[in-house]
């Protein structure tokens, strides 16, 4: 009897057992191959080397995207953009400058209010800037001809 008993647990449990030791098996495998998937492509990219071409473009990429960025949105200008916009401030700051020297000039000559009386009744920009250059308020020390600017400026200041 006991040798029947043993040939029945070999025959009938132990396949039964053997299935559900495979079946919790594959469910913890596919758990566990999931995160092993997740670690191999880890591991494949800190494992990774780039050649060295590929490392000199990237840069060349990186260094292209910096300059295209810095000079369309960071502000950035060339030696030759600065040169001239400090040019430009510069003849802007002297222009300002002589024509509030124009201004005092004329407001120091003798008969200023009749000459000021004359410059708004010309009307037009360009017969008061010719009337004050004819006046020589606008010409500088030590220039032979007044500029532009101070002229300019100094007919608009007077003319409101």
């Amino acid at each position: 009897m006991l040798q029947h008993i043993a040939l029945a647990r070999i025959l009938v449990v132990q396949p039964i057992l053997a299935e559900r030791k495979a079946r919790r098996r594959q469910s913890t495998a596919r758990i566990s191959n999931g995160h092993a998937e997740r670690r191999r492509d880890i591991q494949s990219f800190e494992n990774y080397q780039p050649s060295k071409t590929i490392l000199v473009w990237a840069c060349i990429a990186a260094e292209a995207a910096t300059m295209i960025v810095g000079f369309n949105w960071g502000g950035w200008v060339t030696g030759g953009t600065s040169r001239m916009a400090a040019t430009s401030a510069g003849d802007a700051a002297r222009g300002e400058l002589a024509s509030a020297i124009c201004v005092q000039r004329f407001n120091a000559a003798p008969q200023a209010t009749a000459k000021l009386v004359e410059l708004k009744a010309l009307g037009d920009g360009y017969k008061q800037r010719q009337f004050v250059e004819a006046g020589g308020w606008a010409t500088m020390p030590g220039q032979t001809s007044p500029d532009r600017r101070a002229v300019e400026g100094c007919a608009a200041t007077l003319a409101t």
